[in-house]
This record gives C-alpha cells, sequence and structure tokens, in this order.
C-alpha cells in the first residue's frame, strides 16, 4: 500500500519503517486484528497467541478486554490483573474489607496515580473508580500500601 504524505504541496512516499515508526508514535488505531493477523490474548490466566478468525471466539476475547496486538501489552495488563487480585485478597483476609456509603459524607480512602507515585486518596464526593475497593480508615490504607508497595506500583503505573 502506498501512503504518501503532502508537505507544502510536495508529496513524500514514505517507506514502510517510517510508517511503523508514525504508527507506534500515534498508538494503537485499530479495534481488532485483521484475518489472519496474529494477536495475544488473557486466556485461563495465561498469555497465548492466536490467528484473528473473525470467529465467535476471536470476538469474545476482544469484546472481553482479553485481546491485545502485542504479547507485551497482554503481559503487562495480565500482571496488572493479577496484582489487583493480590492486594484485594490481602484486603479480605486482614478484615480491611469496607464497603462505603456513597450517600454519607464520611472519608473513603483509595489508591491513586498522582505524578507517577501512588498515593492514598481520602475524599471522593463521588463514587470514584478504585480497582481494589475503599478502606475506611488511613492506618488500614498506609498498611495496604507497605504491605503491597509493588503490586500497588503496578497496579498505578
Amino acid at each position: 500500500m502506498k501512503i504518501e504524505l503532502k508537505i507544502n504541496g510536495k508529496a513524500i512516499e514514505l517507506s514502510e519503517e517510517t510508517k511503523e515508526q508514525i504508527k507506534k508514535a500515534c498508538g494503537q488505531v485499530k479495534l481488532r486484528p485483521t484475518m489472519e493477523e496474529k494477536y495475544w490474548a488473557i486466556t485461563g490466566g495465561e498469555v497465548g497467541s492466536f490467528y484473528f478468525d473473525g470467529g465467535l471466539i476471536d470476538n469474545n476475547i476482544w469484546n472481553a478486554g482479553n485481546g491485545f496486538f502485542t504479547k507485551e501489552e497482554a503481559q503487562k495488563e495480565l500482571a496488572k490483573r493479577q496484582a489487583i487480585q493480590r492486594v484485594k485478597d490481602y484486603i479480605l483476609e486482614n478484615g480491611m474489607y469496607y464497603e462505603p456509603d456513597w450517600d454519607n459524607g464520611n472519608e473513603k480512602y483509595f489508591f491513586a496515580s498522582y505524578r507517577g507515585k501512588t498515593q492514598i486518596h481520602n475524599f471522593c464526593s463521588n463514587k470514584c473508580y478504585s480497582p481494589i475497593g475503599y478502606l475506611k480508615s488511613n492506618e488500614d490504607a498506609e498498611k495496604v500500601l507497605e504491605d503491597n508497595k509493588e503490586d500497588l506500583e503496578i497496579i498505578f503505573k
């Protein structure tokens, strides 16, 4: 496929290498692989490779958010999901599970990333998303941060 770029009225044909660099710099714009294109998926708690045929299994994988264009993307997402589950298990096992009353103005402690650093936040006037849930006290949040720092960094990168 021939791709040209016009600058000041002059057509410049792009090399395959340049096209790939542009795609990488701009991010992936495809929603699904093309027919017979190799892709990576999280299935059964593992990352595996598949060739897209547009069938039910392929579409179910992509519709569930389990399909990726690269192995690295799939591995990163699997690591994040596993880290989320470990922190959730830790919270439950240590009696820190907390279901906030969103109609009550009490503080709800949760984690977020700010300027590349995982931090505890203690105010949320509406239902802020937290992949690991919410904590009732700052002490609980500090303990989760202390004992799960590596997993929280994976989650909030």
